[in-house]
């Protein structure tokens, strides 16, 4: 989920198959109108729902808090707009335990001024209630979570780099406000993750800026609360700047200024996962991690392959020991012609070492419709026709995967034939 700048910011979501194939892409929203994407959350009938911003055309003012729902074929089932005032953006969003959603955001009274604002909708969209606080102007909640009395708690910041933390109830009234650094605090301290936990207590990590008692500079603080807001534990971290906590399990994870990840466990203690490394960090960053279901990780972000061309998006896959695999292939592979009028290609391999290379083609959703391997011996030209005639009925684009031990090679086919 993300924007294509290339239409002023419109909403984009695609999905990839296990090897970073792109089987879809939409776009949608007003196009050429300034949205940008937040919070996603995996509903229980399979389906997606996106809090966002973005301009309805149909009020006044420069923004709204969007919500759109979206199937696993890129289907849009909704898209909603709520007004609040001049310039209103989401901040988060998080389900309730009656099959709802609150999204957390500010009410934007001029460019200069907003309010706390909440809004909570059914799973079809359509608003319960929402809510304002005109007595804590410029504060804006960052993260939401839900409590074990069905009220939230809301991490925000009222100012660059000074933060709050309040609790609501179920209705969305607020019932207290606490400053960890004082409400006039002057030290960067801006709330990065919000953890709520079963027994009532929560945990928040900072990205800070100070010097403590060891004159070391601190770049992370992690703290737990009890449910009253009071701290008893605290934990300080001296390269972490930001970080995420895994919807699935609970797990925070911790974001370095060097884009590598880390895990926080329930001592406190941070373990190094996985990062770029080397000459990759030159033209390529990774600003956000998932965990895959085989223990590993994907990395996304943005990719610079010319100081003059526009940043492209970038993921790359992390083996659970962390390790990954360079895009480039070792060795040379072709296929011709390509486009291919009827389907029959040949397959050209310049290999330096002998190799067995294990040979894929699947279409763009993915379904494999072609599989072989060929040996190729070292410094000699390899061969291998193949005849997808009787396979492929329509003209389409079909991804063709070429593997060996060492490396991995994808490049699209183009195929003209018609039924």
């Amino acid at each position: 989920i993300g924007n294509n700048t290339l239409r002023d910011g419109n909403y984009y979501a695609c999905r990839t198959d296990s090897a970073g194939n792109i089987i879809w892409e939409k776009d949608w929203g007003e196009f050429y109108q300034p949205n940008w994407t937040g919070k996603v959350i995996k509903l229980t009938n399979g389906k997606y729902t996106i809090c966002g911003s973005g301009l309805s055309g149909l009020s006044g003012g420069i923004s709204d808090i969007t919500l759109t729902e979206i199937d696993n074929n890129g289907n849009i089932s909704f898209l909603k707009y709520f007004d609040f005032a001049y310039a209103d953006y989401d901040s988060d969003m998080m389900e309730t335990p009656d099959s709802c959603l609150i999204i957390a955001g500010r009410k934007g009274l001029t460019p200069n001024s907003h309010l706390p604002a909440f809004i909570k909708v059914d799973r079809n969209g359509n608003e319960i209630w929402r809510r304002s606080q005109s007595s804590y102007m410029n504060y804006e909640p960052l993260r939401i979570g839900l409590m074990p009395d069905s009220g939230y708690i809301t991490l925000g910041d009222h100012g660059f780099g000074t933060s709050y933390y309040a609790k609501y109830n179920s209705s969305g009234i607020m019932q207290w406000i606490k400053y960890q650094f004082t409400s006039s605090d002057t030290i960067f301290n801006l709330p990065s993750i919000l953890r709520t936990n079963l027994d009532g207590t929560f945990d928040i990590f900072y990205s800070t800026n100070y010097l403590n008692a060891q004159q070391k500079t601190v770049h992370g603080l992690l703290i737990r609360y009890d449910s009253q807001g009071n701290c008893i534990r605290t934990a300080e971290s001296y390269w972490a700047t930001g970080g995420y906590l895994n919807p699935n399990d609970s797990c925070m994870y911790a974001v370095s200024s060097r884009y590598w990840l880390y895990s926080i466990d329930s001592n406190a203690v941070y373990h190094k996962l996985a990062g770029l490394e080397g000459t990759d960090t030159l033209t390529r960053w990774i600003q956000g991690y998932i965990s895959t279901s085989d223990g590993g990780y994907l990395g996304f972000g943005q990719y610079t392959p010319h100081p003059d061309l526009f940043t492209q998006f970038y993921i790359v896959k992390f083996a659970p020991d962390g390790r990954y695999q360079a895009d480039e292939f070792s060795e040379s592979v072709n296929a011709y012609p390509n486009p291919s009028a009827d389907g029959n290609i040949t397959l050209t391999f310049d290999m330096k070492v002998d190799n067995v290379v294990k040979i894929r083609i699947l279409t763009i959703e993915g379904k494999l419709i072609y599989t072989d391997q060929i040996f190729c011996p070292a410094n000699s030209k390899t061969e291998l026709p193949i005849r997808l005639d009787e396979k492929v009925v329509n003209g389409s684009v079909y991804i063709i995967e070429a593997t060996t031990p060492q490396s991995v090679f994808r490049k699209k086919l183009i195929i003209f034939r018609k039924s």
